[in-house]
């Protein structure tokens, strides 16, 4: 950076930088997300040059210009909706600054009786404070605006200061330091009477032979390089969230019963019936032989025969597929929670893992999972956890569903046992459990 320029707010103060290399233009705003930035720079013929826009004009005396150039050690008024704003600009380095000594009686005052230094600005009309030693504490103190303390405003008429702190004036900075005060300033704006102010010079060195470096990522080890061990890597335990899908719903049978199924089969009976009684009757009778009229009694007995048969064939083989497929459904699901058992079993022991990494003062014999859990006898599945000696595992289980207990002696509500550090805790379902 090449130039640096203050702006003086009610309750603070901003820095802007411009580069070393004059080029280009550069727009500065208390309010990032302004649109009509305050400060407004361009490069021009090497120089910089402070811009009016048709929002913010720059004052030159008394008069509003187009531009005015940029120099260091200058007062410049930007005006904005009737509003004054007051800059100042330096060097980056502010090469002009003096340091001096001080014991308890020294004192920098401005504006008061007796002051000890001179301050002046075309368009501050007053400043007024003191710095100096009161109860043998460092004190700043002041009675208008004008004064910052590390760049804000301070609350109060009497501020205590410490090591590091920074009074900001308008075109002027005092550094605070222990029992070294340094002062940043063009003589034209604030200078001090030393005698007066019970200060002594201090030749304060300071080095500009700066060096320019590269830096580059650097490799932590290489293939030389050896451990007295292996780094130890960290794991970290994280909850394990185990969620159990609803059961499979029970397929209801929709089969008519057996009166509606038969009833036109029977009604289909009686005709053939019909139908076989008239040739019966003339064989019985004599008036026709028997080989004259078997062909109409043969078909009639078969569709009496099937009528009654087939609608109790066909309502078995219904029932019988039925339980074949609630059959399938339940092994399915009896195989997606016993998946679910051996999650959860294998998050246990990869916590216990972490656990015995973590703490391995603790014997090993203390740690793991219940060998004989406590399980319901009237259930055929139950998900458990047991908990570590000292550490409980960290687990959660979501489910959804009201009702468990869709076939009978088959499927169980899976969270009905659940075993945390040796206790037995009976859950409700549609429960979040941790």
């Amino acid at each position: 950076f090449g130039v640096k320029i203050y702006l003086y707010l009610s309750n603070q103060v901003k820095i802007f930088y411009l580069p070393e290399i004059v080029s280009g233009s550069y727009s500065f705003d208390m309010d990032e997300n302004e649109v009509d930035k305050l400060i407004n720079v361009n490069s021009k013929d090497g120089k910089w040059i402070l811009s009016s826009t048709d929002v913010c004009k720059v004052l030159s005396g008394s008069q509003y210009v187009a531009e005015d150039e940029l120099l260091p050690y200058k007062f410049y008024v930007i005006t904005r909706e009737k509003v004054n704003f007051l800059i100042y600009v330096t060097d980056y380095d502010e090469k002009n600054f003096k340091s001096y000594a001080y014991g308890n009686e020294f004192e920098i005052s401005v504006g008061v009786d007796n002051a000890t230094s001179v301050y002046s600005c075309p368009y501050i009309k007053q400043l007024s404070f003191k710095i100096l030693y009161k109860d043998n504490k460092l004190v700043l103190q002041k009675s208008n605006a004008g004064t910052y303390l590390n760049k804000k405003n301070p609350v109060g008429n009497e501020i205590l200061l410490k090591i590091g702190d920074e009074i900001s004036l308008y075109g002027a900075r005092i550094l605070i330091l222990n029992k070294i005060v340094i002062v940043y300033s063009d003589d034209n704006v604030f200078s001090i009477n030393a005698s007066s102010a019970h200060l002594s010079p201090y030749n304060l060195i300071v080095k500009n032979d700066y060096n320019d470096y590269e830096v580059k990522d650097r490799d932590l080890f290489t293939d030389d390089d050896y451990y007295f061990k292996s780094p130890r890597l960290r794991r970290v335990i994280k909850e394990k969230e185990i969620e159990l899908s609803d059961p499979p719903s029970v397929s209801q049978s929709e089969d008519l019963p057996f009166i509606l199924t038969a009833g036109p089969m029977v009604t289909m009976a009686g005709a053939s019936a019909f139908t076989m009684i008239t040739p019966i009757v003339s064989v019985i009778s004599g008036q026709a032989k028997l080989s004259s009229v078997i062909g109409q009694i043969i078909p009639g007995a078969l569709m009496l025969v099937s009528s009654l048969l087939w609608p109790a064939v066909i309502s078995i083989y219904n029932k019988r597929n039925k339980a074949k497929k609630d059959k399938t459904t339940t092994e399915k699901y009896n195989k997606y929670l016993k998946d679910k058992e051996d999650e959860l079993i294998e998050e246990t022991k990869l916590q216990n893992d972490i656990i015995i990494e973590m703490h391995p003062s603790i014997p090993t014999n203390l740690i793991g999972l219940l060998e004989n859990p406590i399980i319901p006898s009237d259930a055929s599945f139950s998900i458990f956890f047991s908990g570590y000696f000292v550490f409980p595992a960290n687990l959660s289980f979501l489910s959804y569903s009201n009702a468990y207990c869709l076939y009978p002696n088959q499927l169980h509500n899976p969270l009905k046992n659940l075993l945390c550090s040796g206790k037995e805790f009976i859950l409700s379902t549609n429960e979040s459990v941790t």
